[in-house]
C-alpha cells in the first residue's frame, strides 16, 4: 500500500510540470496540489504505522528470546559454565536486543523494500525502458559492492565479538575479586592484563567500524551516480523529444525511490554479517545439550513416598552403584567404580587427600554432573526418574563457598519462594545459629544483603548458606566442607541441630575431628574407596586415614 502511494507522487509531479507549467492548465494545478498533499499525508501515516508495527514486533521478539535464552542457560550443566566466562555469557544476553532488531525489524523492512523496489522498477520499465535499465544496472552494482564489503567485514565481526567477550569476562572477574587483588597487591598486574585486552578490543572495533564507514558510503555514491545518469541520459533524450521535462522529473523520483531501498538492502547485508556472528554465539547456548538431573519423570513418573508436610518428598536413602566420572572424556575418570549406600537418617563421611575426588562425588549426588557409567538411586529410583521439584525439595547441598545475592535475608534463605512459611525460615536460621544476628539488624529478615554478602562476615555467610539448605527441611544433606569456617563450638551446635532433624547426611571433610562420630567413614583415594568403617576401626589400621588424622 505504501508503494502505491509513493508511486503516485512522481506521476502527480510529471502531470504538474507537463500540464500546468508547460501547457498552462492552471485549474488542474490545484487538483494536483491537493492530490500531492493527500499522497504525502498517506505516505507519512503508512510509514508511521509500519515503524510502530516493527517496533512492537522487535519488543515482543526480544522479550521472548531473552526469556528462552536465560531459561535455557539456567538449565545447562555445570561443565558448560566451567569453559565460559560469566561476562561473556552476560554479553550474549545483552546482544539479544540487537539480534531482535536486526532479525525481525530489519528483515521485515527488507521484504518491504524488495516489494517497493520491484514496483518502482516495473513502473520505470513501462515508462521508459532504456532509462530503467540504466537505473537497474546502478542498483545491481550497488548490491554487488556492498556484498563484497560485507564479506570482508564478516571475519572482523567475529574477531570483534570474541575480543569483546574476553574483555567483558576479564572485567567481571576482576571486579568480583577486587578484595583478593588488593590483598595480594596485584591491582597493577590485573590492570596491565585488562589494558592489553582493551587495546585489542579497540583495534578490532576500529577496523570493523572503518570497513563499515566504507560500506555505508557506497549507497550515497551510487545515489549520486544514479542521479547523474538519469539527468544526463534523460536530458539528452529530452533534447531529442523522446521524453518531456515532467516525465524526466517524475522518472528521477522513481529512480531515487528505487535506489534507496536497494541501498538499504546492501547495508542490511552488512548488518546480517554481524547478526550471523551474534546468532552463532547464541546458538552455543540454545543448542547446548541439557544434562542437568534429575528431571521430571513425565507420565511414567514413579510413585514417591511422602515424608511430612509440603507434598511429595524423598525419605533420604541414597545408593551409588559403580559410578565413574571425569571432567574430560579423553582422560581417565576422576571417580572410578564408586559405590556407597546411605540409609535414611545415616551420616556418612568421605575423607581423603586433596584431589582424591570427594567433592566430585558430592556434586554427582547433587545432580550437578551426570556419571559416565553406573547409576545413582534415590529411595531406589534412578536419579533421572525423580521429579525435579521433589528432588529440590528433598536434597540440599552446602559447600565452603557460599553464594549470596543482592536481596533481603529472607529472599536469600527462601530463594524468592514466597510460599515458604515464616516459621520454617526462622527455624532454619535458629538451627544454623544465625537467627540472633539477623534479628539484631534494624530490619531483621528484611535487611538487605549486599552482592556476595559483603556486609556479612565469612562465618555469617556460611551460616546463612546452611540456613538456606535447612529451609526446605531436606531429607538428604550434602555437606562439602560446610562448617570449615566455623569455630568448634558453633560447629558442634549446628551439627546437633541437623542431627535432631533426622536427615541423612553425606559429609565431605578435611577436618577429621568433625566426623569422628559419623555412622560410617569412607576413605577415598584416586576416585576409589580404599577403606571404610568407624573412626576407631580406621585409626587402628595403618593407612591414609591415620596419616591424615595424625597430620592435623
Amino acid at each position: 500500500l505504501l508503494a502505491i502511494v509513493l508511486l503516485a507522487l512522481p506521476l502527480l509531479l510529471a502531470l504538474f510540470v507537463d500540464r500546468v507549467l508547460d501547457a498552462g492548465q492552471a485549474g488542474l494545478g490545484w487538483t494536483l496540489a491537493a492530490g500531492t498533499l493527500l499522497a504525502g499525508a498517506a505516505a507519512y501515516l503508512l510509514t508511521w504505522l509500519q515503524m510502530r508495527s516493527l517496533r512492537d514486533l522487535v519488543i515482543r521478539l526480544s522479550i521472548t528470546q531473552s526469556d528462552r535464552f536465560l531459561d535455557t542457560l539456567l538449565h545447562l550443566p555445570v561443565r558448560f559454565f566451567s569453559h565460559r566466562l560469566a561476562g561473556d555469557l552476560a554479553l550474549r544476553l545483552r546482544t539479544i536486543d540487537q539480534v531482535a532488531d536486526t532479525g525481525a525489524g530489519q528483515l521485515v523492512r527488507l521484504s518491504v523494500d524488495l516489494i517497493m523496489s520491484a514496483a518502482f522498477l516495473a513502473v520505470m520499465l513501462a515508462w521508459h525502458w532504456p532509462l530503467a535499465f540504466v537505473v537497474a544496472g546502478m542498483g545491481a552494482s550497488c548490491l554487488v559492492m556492498t556484498r563484497l564489503l560485507a564479506r570482508l567485514r564478516r571475519d572482523h565481526s567475529h574477531r570483534l565479538r570474541r575480543e569483546q567477550s574476553m574483555l567483558a569476562g576479564v572485567s567481571a572477574a576482576g571486579l568480583s575479586s577486587v578484595e583478593s587483588l588488593q590483598a595480594t597487591a596485584r591491582e597493577n598486574d590485573f590492570f596491565s592484563d585488562w589494558s592489553g585486552r582493551q587495546a585489542r578490543e579497540l583495534v578490532a572495533r576500529q577496523e570493523f567500524v572503518e570497513l563499515g564507514h566504507v560500506a555505508s558510503s557506497f549507497p550515497h555514491l551510487f545515489q549520486l551516480l544514479n542521479a547523474a545518469a538519469v539527468f544526463g541520459l534523460g536530458g539528452w533524450l529530452m533534447t531529442l523529444g523522446h521524453v518531456t521535462l515532467g516525465q524526466l522529473m517524475g522518472f528521477y523520483i522513481l529512480a531515487d525511490n528505487f535506489i534507496r531501498p536497494v541501498a538499504r538492502i546492501g547495508q542490511l547485508s552488512d548488518m546480517l554479517e554481524t547478526l550471523e556472528a551474534d546468532l552463532t554465539r547464541m546458538d552455543d547456548v540454545i543448542n547446548a545439550p541439557s544434562e542437568t538431573a534429575p528431571t521430571s519423570g513425565g507420565d511414567g513418573r514413579p510413585r514417591m513416598p511422602v515424608n511430612g508436610e509440603g507434598g511429595l518428598r524423598l525419605i533420604g536413602r541414597l545408593e551409588m552403584k559403580g559410578v565413574s566420572f571425569g571432567y574430560q572424556r579423553n582422560r581417565d575418570p576422576l571417580v572410578r567404580d564408586f559405590s556407597l549406600t546411605i540409609e535414611p537418617g545415616q551420616r556418612v563421611a568421605l575423607v581423603g587427600e586433596s584431589g582424591s575426588g570427594k567433592s566430585t562425588v558430592a556434586q554427582l549426588v547433587a545432580g550437578l554432573h551426570l556419571p559416565w557409567s553406573g547409576e545413582i538411586l534415590f529411595d531406589g529410583h534412578p536419579a533421572g526418574d525423580v521429579p525435579r521439584e521433589v528432588f529440590c525439595r528433598s536434597v540440599s547441598i552446602v559447600d565452603q563457598s557460599p553464594v549470596l545475592f543482592a536481596a533481603t535475608v529472607r529472599d536469600n534463605l527462601t530463594m524468592w519462594d514466597a510460599t515458604v512459611p515464616d516459621h520454617h525460615v526462622t527455624a532454619a536460621a535458629r538451627d544454623a545459629r544465625i537467627h540472633e544476628e539477623i534479628i539484631s539488624r534494624p530490619q531483621g529478615y528484611d535487611s538487605m544483603v549486599e552482592e556476595g554478602g559483603r556486609n556479612f562476615s565469612g562465618g555469617q555467610r556460611l551460616r546463612l548458606e546452611i540456613a538456606r539448605a535447612l529451609v526446605s527441611r531436606p531429607s538428604l544433606m550434602i555437606m562439602d566442607e560446610a562448617t570449615s569456617a566455623l569455630d568448634p563450638v558453633t560447629e558442634l551446635m549446628i551439627d546437633d541441630s541437623i542431627r535432631r532433624r533426622g536427615c541423612s547426611c553425606l559429609i565431605v571433610a578435611h577436618r577429621l575431628s568433625t566426623i569422628r562420630d559419623a555412622d560410617r567413614i569412607m576413605v577415598v583415594d584416586g576416585g576409589r574407596i580404599v577403606g571404610q568403617g568407624s573412626h576407631d576401626e580406621l585409626y587402628a589400621r595403618e593407612g591414609i586415614y591415620r596419616r591424615l588424622l595424625d597430620g592435623e
